[in-house]
């Protein structure tokens, strides 16, 4: 459980207790780790399902057109499940993910998918690497998403299935 939750009991900000509450107050207080999981679930799901723009876009990118079909991809959800998707969207939803790990406007748990979602996508669909993990540090990212509660079924199979083709030696569409 995240810390906060022993002291915000169903989350009741007005019976929580008073030193504790001040502390969550506090402009410094450090915020990234304080989500239930049920915040994260529901914070996954909108990024998944979020539009490209204005996050994972480049500035004036095309987006009509952008799939491996020609078609245009709306969201993440779409671009991770491409057969061949874009190296450079896979390399923006890189760059967004590690510019959310300071937890300021995303949660770093959330981060930390996508940007290992846009690392296996391009190793296993594009046959390239994006990230600079190893082979054994995408399956330890790939075990570390599918251990989270918060995960949708659908993404965790993704990633299983991408976690597979990589110890498999076999990084094939």
């Amino acid at each position: 459980m995240n810390r906060g939750a022993e002291w915000l009991p169903e989350g009741d900000v007005f019976t929580a207790a008073g030193p504790r509450l001040a502390q969550v107050l506090e402009p410094d207080w450090e915020t990234k780790d304080n989500w239930f999981e049920r915040e994260l679930g529901a914070i996954m799901n909108h990024q998944w399902a979020a539009p490209l723009e204005p996050d994972v876009m480049p500035a004036g990118a095309r987006t009509e057109g952008v799939g491996s079909a020609g078609e245009t991809l709306h969201n993440l959800h779409e671009l991770m499940l491409d057969p061949a998707p874009s190296i450079e969207l896979l390399r923006s939803t890189r760059d967004y993910a590690r510019s959310q790990l300071d937890g300021l406007s995303l949660p770093p748990d959330i981060a930390r998918v996508l940007y290992y979602a846009s690392a296996l996508v391009a190793r296993c669909r594009c046959h390239e690497r994006i990230a600079e993990l190893t082979d054994e540090e995408l399956v330890t990212g790939a075990d570390w998403v599918m251990h989270r509660d918060w995960v949708s079924a659908e993404i965790k199979g993704m990633f299983g299935e991408y976690r597979e083709r990589i110890e498999a030696n076999d990084d094939r569409s």
